[in-house]
Formats: structure tokens, C-alpha cells, sequence
């Protein structure tokens, strides 16, 4: 499917943040942290106790704190008393994707040219029950023809429910949406999958937990989250609140996550319309890094969390503009994303070989396990899992466009771009979706890699990709 760019933001109030924080034996920081993390569930369960009478059709009609299914427009917790039902729905998508190497591009001879596809399928079943309670099951199959290999995998599975209507539970494996900017979330540290610039074919993974939202009002939502994912005792499961409130036209956020053994990381997210513009900011912060990095030592690799601070923030600024007679057709947004953590060398560019401080463990291309004690920096870091695309380096900048209504009525086209400022290297995507009357939808997407050798962007020596879809929905 193609990448497009979020519509604008709702006037509404929205999930605007997370911040999340884990607890350093001694680190004042993490005890304060926590201290925060419990003062803000216990307020949740207060607020949520004074507003019984909440209407839940304007509760839950924006889903900026978690990630819907296509087959549901509003929060499934929002049931009206209905009599029991089930509806079955899903769609099928076909893939045909193609791509063409750095060296084909420059001569057009030779081999260099490749060809895949797929196909997937997502079924879903939506169960309603009375007392605004609701199941609901994502079931995803991938077959790909080449090797006639079948997958099939659960990517949400979960139910609602309320308590005299004043707390509203999600509980089960689920897709949460922490943060509001286009591509970079750094306050998102609970989603298994992260955002893709070119995105994947199906559904993204959920994470394994309870969500609890309580409104108070109609200007303060009170958000937390129980992440239950990879535990196995009590004191490691991940407990996140958030408390999010609206001051005049903008709309902002504070949130905790706390985990044992972790540290802490805060974070801030806002969101505003300023003189037309919509502007989405989220910035994190923590005093040490919770996840690993490459590290060198006399030549030798393994795998380190750096200290000191660890910063990350991004900025989206976007409008709407009239396309020829089409209102609000046109939409141009801007963003700009700091990693502290970034590298600041090229590791791909590095030829010399190392030796490892732990051998290392991976399956080869024909699926055979490997054991290695030496390499390059770059075989290292793609195979210890170390590398995240578009947050490789310090410095990035994208822009999104799309323009509905091209030609046809039905007929919507993006151009995106996102750029890795220290290595100069950039993916350039253009696509153009159409979808019918009777939702099926066909959309080409054509994406070139620019920039030197071994970046970020051009290592895997691709200069262009297709990937042509046809998806009808059911």
C-alpha cells in the first residue's frame, strides 16, 4: 500500500505523548520516576470515579491512543447495549515487487534486476456482547510463491470492556499509536513494530498487555498500560500512565513507563495549529541508553548500552492547500528528527575486519545455522539486530506529500522523502493509489535509493523498487 500522509490533526483531544522511565537501583531519577508513574494511575482511578456518565461515542471516536482495524470506526469498548453478534470481515492483498541494483542502473546490462511476490490475507472477527463489552481477532496469512512457503500469525487478539462505565480495559495483544508525529515516534517505546517510511504489506504486530483509559471531563484523559510482553515474574512487567490534558488550542501530554532494571526515560508530545500550520512535536529523554549499540575496544566488537543522556526529538509541521477546485486536496508536511544515539561514523563504509568479544549466531541464506568469531562492523550490526532504519544517524529530515482527487475522483498520489543528513543519502517514494466504489484497490509504488555507496539508504545495493498491489476488502 502507499505511504500517505496523516490526515490533520482533529480538534479534538488527542494522545499527544509517552514518557517512560525505569528504575536504576539508587538513581534518584527512576525513583522519582515511579513515584510519578503511581501518582498518576491512582489520579486516573479518582477522575475516573467522578465522571460515571461519560459519553463513550465521543470518548473513543478518536483513535489517536491506539491503532483500529480498518473494520472498526470507533473504540470496540463503545458497545450500546446490543444483542449479541458477530461480523466477520478482512481483506486480500497481492504484492509484485521488483527491484533493480546500483550497477543494472548505470549500464542497463547484466544481471541486477529482481522479482518477488505475495500474497496476504487478514481475517477478522468483530463479536459484540451487551454491556458495552467487545472481542476482537486479527488473524494474518502470508504465501510466498517463490518458495511456497505459508506463515500464519495473530497480530491483535483482544477484548473490551468497561466498569460502570467510568474505566474503559483493552485487554489482550494490540497495536497502540504513542506519538503523533509522521515516522518518528521517540516517546513509542511499547509498540513491537515500529512505523516504516516504505510500509510493510499487512498489519503491524501488537504488544501484550492491558490498556485502561479514563476520562475526566472533556479537556483530561488519563491513560495506563500494563505491558506484559516477555514476563515472567510480577516485578517485570512494564506498567505505563499518562496523563493528557488540552490548554486552550493546544493539546499536550506527560506520561511515565516504568520498568524494573531500566532508565528512565521522559517524554513530552504537543500538538497545536498555529497560523494555519499543524505542528506535532514529541521529544524523550533518559539518563543512559536502554537498548544495545555497536562498541568498539582495542578492536574488538560487542555489543554496549551507552551512557550518559539520551535525547530524541522530532518536529512535523504541515497544511492543507486547495488543489485546483478540490478543497483541503492538498497536503504538504514537513519533519525533522534528532537521535542523540545516532552514529556518527559509517559503519557500512568500514572494510576492515574484527574480531568479536562473543561469537556470534545466525542463520546464513540457505537457513543453515552459522556460528562467526570475526567480521566487518557492518555484518556485526545486521546480524546481533542492532540496526533501525531511519535511526541509524543523528540527523533526518522528510517531507510528505499526497494530492487527492488527481484526475479521477477515486485517484490519490504521494511523493515522500526522508534523508540521512551526515551520510547524504535519501529514498525517494512516489506512488498513486486508486480505490473503487466497491473497495478494491489497486497502487504502485516506485522508491529510489540515492546517494554514495555502503549509507544507510544504499548499502543493500538497491537503486529502485516497485511494489505493485491489488487489495479488495470484504
Amino acid at each position: 500500500m502507499i505511504h500517505a500522509p496523516r490526515s490533520p490533526v482533529p480538534r479534538r483531544l488527542i494522545h499527544v505523548g509517552l514518557i517512560q522511565c525505569g528504575t536504576a537501583s539508587g538513581n534518584w531519577f527512576a525513583r522519582a520516576a515511579k513515584a510519578i508513574g503511581i501518582v498518576l494511575w491512582g489520579v486516573s482511578l479518582a477522575a475516573g470515579a467522578k465522571n460515571p456518565s461519560v459519553n463513550e461515542n465521543d470518548l473513543f471516536s478518536d483513535t489517536s491512543s491506539f491503532a483500529l482495524t480498518p473494520t472498526l470506526t470507533t473504540n470496540p469498548a463503545v458497545g450500546q447495549d446490543k444483542p449479541k453478534s458477530a461480523m466477520f470481515s478482512g481483506n486480500i492483498n497481492t504484492a509484485f515487487l521488483g527491484s533493480a541494483s546500483r550497477e543494472w542502473l548505470s549500464s542497463f546490462v547484466g544481471p541486477g534486476l529482481g522479482m518477488s511476490s505475495l500474497i496476504v490475507g487478514n481475517f477478522m472477527l468483530d463479536v459484540n456482547l451487551p454491556e458495552a463489552v467487545k472481542a476482537f481477532a486479527n488473524f494474518e496469512t502470508d504465501y510466498i510463491p517463490l518458495y511456497s512457503f505459508t506463515t500464519i500469525g495473530l497480530r491483535e487478539l483482544f477484548v473490551d470492556c468497561t466498569i460502570n462505565r467510568w474505566i474503559f480495559l483493552r485487554m489482550g495483544k494490540q497495536v497502540l499509536q504513542w506519538g503523533r508525529c509522521n515516522l518518528w515516534n521517540p516517546t513509542d517505546l511499547i509498540n513491537v513494530e515500529k512505523k516504516l517510511f516504505i510500509p510493510k504489506i499487512g498489519y503491524r504486530e501488537g504488544a501484550y498487555g492491558v490498556k485502561m483509559q479514563v476520562p475526566f471531563g472533556t479537556a483530561i484523559n488519563l491513560y495506563g498500560f500494563l505491558d506484559t510482553k516477555d514476563t515472567k515474574s510480577l516485578d517485570s512487567v512494564a506498567f505505563a500512565s499518562k496523563f493528557e490534558f488540552l490548554l486552550g488550542n493546544t493539546e499536550m501530554a506527560f506520561s511515565l513507563w516504568n520498568r524494573r532494571f531500566f532508565y528512565p526515560v521522559i517524554g513530552y508530545d504537543v500538538s497545536s495549529r498555529i497560523l494555519g500550520l499543524d505542528i506535532t512535536g514529541e521529544l524523550s529523554v533518559s539518563g543512559a541508553a536502554n537498548t544495545y549499540s555497536l562498541g568498539e575496544k582495542d578492536g574488538v566488537l560487542m555489543k554496549i548500552k551507552s551512557d550518559g543522556l539520551q535525547t530524541k526529538a522530532c518536529i512535523d509541521i504541515g497544511r492543507d492547500f486547495n488543489f485546483f477546485s478540490f478543497p483541503r486536496a492538498l497536503n504538504v508536511t514537513g519533519s525533522i528528527y534528532f537521535n542523540s544515539p545516532g552514529y556518527d561514523d559509517n559503519i557500512f563504509a568500514d572494510s576492515l575486519r574484527y574480531n568479536y568479544a562473543t561469537p556470534l549466531a545466525f542463520f546464513d541464506s540457505s537457513g543453515n545455522m552459522t556460528t562467526r568469531t570475526d567480521g566487518t562492523k557492518r555484518d556485526f550490526l545486521l546480524k546481533s539486530n542492532l540496526f533501525e532504519q531511519n535511526s541509524y544517524s543523528k540527523y533526518y529530515v522528510a517531507l510528505f506529500t499526497s494530492i487527492k482527487r488527481l484526475f479521477l475522483t477515486n485517484l490519490t498520489a504521494s511523493v515522500n522523502m526522508v534523508v540521512n543528513i551526515p551520510q547524504t543519502t535519501m529514498i525517494i517514494s512516489t506512488g498513486f493509489v486508486y480505490t473503487s466504489l466497491n473497495e478494491f484497490v489497486i497502487g504502485v509504488l516506485l522508491n529510489s535509493y540515492m546517494g554514495a555507496s555502503n549509507t544507510e539508504y544504499t548499502f543493500q545495493n538497491q537503486s529502485l523498487s516497485v511494489q505493485a498491489t491489488a487489495s479488495v476488502t470484504f
